[in-house]
This record gives C-alpha cells, sequence and structure tokens, in this order.
C-alpha cells in the first residue's frame, strides 16, 4: 500500500511508518507495532498519542494493556 499521500497532509514519517504498521498487523500492542515500524520503542508510544489526537488511531485495552487499532 502506497502511504506516501500522508504526507502531503502533515503526518510525519515516523506517524506513517507506524500508521502502515497498524495497518499491516490489524489490532497490536506497542511492541509489535515498533518491531514492524522499525520506529524505536521509546518513540512509538509518543507518535501513537499524536496519531489518537489526529484521529487515526483508536485504543482498546484488554486485561489492562492497551492495543492499537488503524482507524479507517
Amino acid at each position: 500500500m502506497d502511504l506516501a499521500p500522508l504526507e502531503s497532509i502533515g503526518l510525519t514519517k515516523g506517524e506513517i511508518k507506524v500508521y502502515g504498521a497498524l495497518l499491516e498487523l490489524g489490532e497490536s500492542t506497542k511492541t509489535p507495532i515498533a518491531n514492524e515500524s522499525k520506529v524505536s520503542h521509546g518513540k512509538v508510544y509518543d507518535i501513537l498519542e499524536r496519531l489518537l489526537t489526529k484521529g487515526l488511531v483508536s485504543v482498546i485495552k484488554k486485561e489492562g494493556i492497551k492495543n492499537f487499532k488503524a482507524s479507517n
């Protein structure tokens, strides 16, 4: 999937990588997202929070663990 158009709407390269990883993984926790996106574990959570604010990601808590999912 070509995610390059997302840069034109103001997403950073890191946000695009994380969003793309979520599209590939489906619902996931932080560690698999970091591994798939090749973004450091320390930055993934900050990026996910920004994507949540922008409405591109949703969060579901399962047994106290945050699971993230790309919004349509």
